[in-house]
């Protein structure tokens, strides 16, 4: 698809030039504005098994350096709060953010001690749903997002998930098991491996519609320069051209029909509708992107997103725990967006959420969208993006939702970029990205 490869093309050109990391001569973040409301991101940079695909900062998890870890992660949450920050949302995420589940416990505590929080969202993995972890999370967290990626058993064999986390059928049971202890628990999926049939993607999407989650996520699967390599190494070379159809086969399946399963919610998540296929007022937790346009990141390998600015803390564990121990703020460096480029990605973080407000973009930049972007509404409007195309709002079409997938996908693949430039300051082997069993070098 032309179109796909354009896109892909101009915004891979684009986060290259832009995202690039900088010196912080301040080195501290700037202070929060009053009224504002803020998230709350905070890493957990531990796994059991270190995924091909993943470029986000992680390490082979060993106990004590969890320990040491999480009480650094503390101390900063109180230099936050110390400075004036306030949270309504946290979002835990990793690594595998119960690969301690003690440690993940108290620190979700004092998070609701420092702050007015009113809910918690945490990654895990499927081989922690159960009761041992689950009765400790409930009431403490109130979306759990659980990285399943596939049921197939070939494909978790070959993602080398297969003998930690289970088959395909044990993890179905296991979501069935776990989903009254939440007010949304959430399945994570993938879609677009090199080895994926469209069968087993149907498949995946009829085991989604019975597995009994409140919500879905199907992401499709991206690599940055990085884990290209290993990526088709363990999962073979990336196919392009079939994601389109891929993304409109589980699109069509999920929330498509008279009867659907689930609506959307974003361009990849979908919230499970009740027995008469309407919406469960319940289940209005979500991820943090959507409600919250400024992020404050914790943690090794934290990206913080305040105005203009993208902040990166150190990827170096030990150096992280050094800089937060001596009270100092673990900043790496930061990155400045130029204007059009906040407008870019306001223009995607609402069309991602499937509704663009014409209004809101002009009071936050002072031109309309026509005007602020008029190379990218022209592209859009040319290839039949939007359903809803008034003097208030934008809404998409199935070609405009996919060609925003792209537009997102690139964007994501953009900022594993700038992980690997921290990345690339790590000290001797910790440069290397580490897969399978964690076994380190």
């Amino acid at each position: 698809m032309l179109s796909e490869r354009m896109l892909t093309t101009v915004v891979r050109a684009m986060t290259d030039k832009t995202l690039t990391l900088h010196p912080v001569p301040e080195g501290a973040l700037p202070d929060p504005e009053e009224g504002r409301p803020y998230t709350l991101y905070v890493h957990v940079p531990f796994c059991e098994r270190l995924c091909p695909y993943c470029s986000f900062n992680r390490f082979p998890y060993r106990e004590q350096r969890a320990h040491d870890y999480f009480q650094a992660l503390r101390q900063e949450m109180r230099m936050l709060a110390d400075q004036g920050y306030d949270f309504e949302s946290v979002y835990v995420g990793g690594g595998t953010p119960t690969v301690d589940i003690d440690e993940l416990c108290e620190t979700i505590d004092l998070a609701r001690d420092l702050f007015h929080v009113k809910e918690v969202n945490s990654e895990t993995n499927p081989n922690h749903l159960i009761p041992e972890y689950l009765d400790k999370l409930k009431g403490r967290i109130q979306r759990l997002s659980v990285g399943v990626q596939s049921f197939d058993d070939g494909l978790l064999r070959q993602m080398d998930r297969y003998e930690k986390y289970g088959s395909g059928e044990e993890i179905f049971e296991r979501i069935g098991q776990a989903a009254p202890y939440f007010e949304s628990l959430n399945v994570d999926m993938i879609f677009n491996f090199p080895t994926q049939t469209e069968d087993i993607l149907i498949s995946d999407c009829e085991k989604i519609a019975l597995c009994g989650c409140h919500q879905t996520t199907f992401s499709p699967l991206y690599q940055s320069h990085a884990t290209t390599r290993k990526m088709e190494q363990v999962l073979g070379k990336m196919d392009y051209d079939k994601e389109r159809r891929f993304y409109h086969i589980l699109d069509e399946i999920l929330a498509g029909g008279e009867n659907p399963f689930f609506e959307r919610r974003t361009l990849w998540t979908f919230n499970r509708l009740d027995e008469n296929h309407e919406r469960k007022q319940h289940l209005e937790v979500d991820e943090y992107a959507v409600s919250y346009e400024e992020c404050v990141g914790i943690g090794s390998g934290s990206i913080t997103h305040l105005g203009d600015n993208l902040f990166v803390n150190t990827f170096n564990l030990e150096e992280y725990g050094e800089l937060v121990r001596a009270g100092a703020t673990p900043l790496l460096g930061k990155t400045d967006l130029p204007r059009r480029d906040l407008m870019r990605y306001k223009f995607l973080l609402q069309l991602y959420s499937l509704r663009f407000d014409k209004h809101e973009f002009e009071r936050d930049f002072g031109v309309s969208v026509e005007r602020g972007l008029p190379v990218e509404m022209a592209f859009m409007r040319a290839n039949g993006a939007f359903a809803t195309d008034n003097a208030d709002e934008l809404t998409l079409t199935p070609a405009g939702r996919y060609l925003t997938v792209v537009l997102y996908r690139q964007y994501l693949a953009g900022l594993n970029n700038l992980r690997e430039q921290a990345r690339a300051k790590l000290p001797g082997d910790e440069r290397d990205l580490l897969f399978g069993d964690g076994t380190e070098k």
